[in-house]
């Protein structure tokens, strides 16, 4: 039997190692069939400081291969809208990272493994950008949009951090960014140091109107295009709605165009299908089929919308927001037609959005600090983020102005003595309105947060609310059941006093004792209270110690805004051997 070896020349060997490094590998991909999110857009420093060595002192992009091939990002893009950068050849491998930067002679980029170094690349602006990565044909395969708001954390958002994806197996969450968890300020071509599962299912955020024959809406997630169609959507009163197309780039925004025009004065529901899912993750579709209520926006009228609450004067690291309020009976507005200002500047809101009678909406310019410090989270659909003028604490005009309106739709000057005079520091606490339908200049109509509320109570009903007309009890305080037994087994864990007064501007001192009269914790110290609402006691000491079973006394003090004491003692026991 014969046998004849095949002896490669140098030659053939040459192109086919070439070969297979420039895609012949089965699997591999290339910018002609490389599909979206396939490469993630990963991390980003997008404001280095010179003096904080640990982290790399440029700026720099990272990608991710999510899939289980190679793939090759020769001719791919880079770009903010402006600018593109073009890839060079470049293999990434499954599952790895690659560091990408303009070349500078100073960059130690030489302590990086995988980078690319390109001849120019768009600065990443602050406080806010949008950038994607996409193919020579302009297929978007990921984007990104931040603002230093996503830093979650002022000391980080001041640079040297960078902002990583909290989930690389996630990349529909529009918001899924935050600071680097990591000491050296970033993770540069290494695993994230923020991994949080993904839990949130696709929402509606806002909707709008464009003329009366167009829908745009809003999710808090990138959608699947696929799903994305015409039957997904059911529109009453026989008027069929059209796919039009989602908007790019991140894909989160939805058009949709109607065979005919919606009458005035007249109501319709649409409803958006749960089919409808989320960019990459059947997971992330919606949790039902979903209706929302469409109207024609009417123009803004005086006294329609008004200023409801403000926070001018943040703590430190925080954020001012204005609070408006629809206080008509049953007309719509496009909040888009509105302007904020003082009486040199007008800030326009630059976000579309219908307001129905009885909603607010909050302008700020960190939605997520407000959410989280006034704990608003159930209301972050109301948050939006908009320029907020900056005003005086002392005493400022607050102007609110919409349409074609020569006068403003509402205004005022307040001062800060309007604030409640126990409250020696007004630092993060807002000034609320007590009724929308009276006089906004009027002081006796401005009251500051409840400390019971968190000092502000942001898209929700203001805790100095006028409840004049609401039927209460004549009892001020009153304990819902005498005994709680807080062992920690789910069973009336906790003690509920409830509590209602007349009007608000009400602070209160709220202590419990033992049976042997010391005082063992102090619920409320000189807080201001909302007009109505519960305090909690879950059976601990001032020292964080669980008390002992028997009887204890609620000894309540309590200050009307004109300097009434009153004071009252209510006996509750705890059950159980602690």
């Amino acid at each position: 039997m014969n046998l004849t070896i095949f002896k490669p020349k140098r030659g053939f060997l040459l192109v086919f190692c070439l070969f297979l490094l420039r895609g012949g590998i089965s699997g591999q991909k290339d910018s002609s069939n490389i599909a979206p999110y396939d490469i993630v857009i990963s991390e980003f420093m997008a404001k280095p400081l010179a003096n904080v060595k640990e982290s790399p002192n440029f700026e720099f992009i990272e990608l991710y291969n999510r899939t289980q091939g190679s793939i090759q990002l020769e001719n791919l893009r880079l770009y903010n809208g402006k600018i593109f950068s073009v890839l060079p050849n470049y293999l990434l491998k499954s599952r790895e990272y690659v560091l990408i930067y303009e070349r500078r002679k100073d960059f130690t980029y030489r302590l990086f493994k995988d980078t690319i170094a390109l001849k120019s690349l768009f600065t990443l602006s602050n406080p806010n950008d949008v950038f994607y990565l996409s193919t020579p044909q302009n297929k978007i395969i990921d984007a990104a949009s931040y603002d230093l708001t996503l830093y979650r954390d002022s000391k980080k958002a001041t640079g040297g951090v960078t902002l990583e994806r909290t989930n690389l197996n996630s990349p529909c969450e529009v918001l899924g960014w935050d600071g680097s968890n990591n000491p050296n300020g970033g993770t540069p071509g290494k695993p994230n140091s923020i991994n949080i599962k993904d839990t949130i299912p696709l929402e509606i955020d806002r909707y709008y109107l464009i003329g009366s024959n167009q829908v745009g809406i809003v999710f808090n997630k990138s959608i699947d295009s696929i799903s994305a169609s015409k039957n997904n959507y059911q529109l009453s009163n026989n008027i069929i709605s059209n796919f039009d197309s989602i908007t790019r780039p991140l894909f989160n925004e939805i058009i949709l165009k109607l065979n005919s025009s919606l009458a005035r004065d007249k109501a319709y529901y649409l409803t958006i299908k749960k089919s409808l899912k989320g960019c990459v993750d059947s997971s992330t579709s919606l949790k039902s089929d979903t209706t929302i209520l469409l109207r024609v926006p009417e123009r803004t009228k005086i006294d329609s919308i008004v200023i409801n609450e403000i926070l001018v004067n943040p703590e430190v690291g925080g954020s001012r927001f204005i609070e408006l309020y629809n206080n008509s009976k049953n007309t719509v507005f496009d909040v888009n037609d509105l302007k904020v200002g003082n009486k040199t500047i007008d800030v326009s809101i630059d976000k579309k959005m219908l307001l129905f009678p009885n909603e607010y909406v909050v302008l700020t310019d960190n939605p997520i600090y407000i959410q989280e410090h006034y704990k608003a989270q159930i209301f972050r659909k109301k948050i939006i983020k908009n320029k907020v003028p900056t005003y005086n604490d002392i005493t400022d005009t607050v102007v609110l102005k919409g349409g074609v309106l020569k006068n403003p739709i509402d205004a005022f000057t307040y001062q800060k003595s309007w604030h409640n005079p126990l409250i020696a520091n007004t630092e993060g606490v807002s000034l609320e309105r007590v009724d929308p339908s009276k006089p906004s200049n009027e002081s006796s109509n401005w009251q500051s947060a409840a400390q019971t509320a968190g000092f502000a109570t942001p898209a929700q009903r203001n805790s100095q609310f006028d409840t004049t007309d609401v039927a209460i009890s004549t009892q001020v305080f009153k304990l819902e059941k005498k005994t709680f037994s807080p062992d920690g087994d789910g069973f009336e864990d906790f003690l509920s006093l409830n509590y209602h007064f007349d009007s608000n501007g009400y602070a209160a001192t709220i202590r419990v004792f033992n049976d042997k009269g010391k005082l063992v914790k102090t619920l409320m110290n000189n807080g201001l209270m909302d007009t109505e609402g519960i305090v909690k006691w879950e059976g601990d000491t001032d020292e964080g110690l669980k008390i002992r079973a028997g009887i204890h006394i609620l000894a309540i003090e309590w200050i009307s805004p004109k300097g009434k004491v009153q004071r009252e003692k209510l006996a509750c026991i705890v059950a159980g051997r602690l």
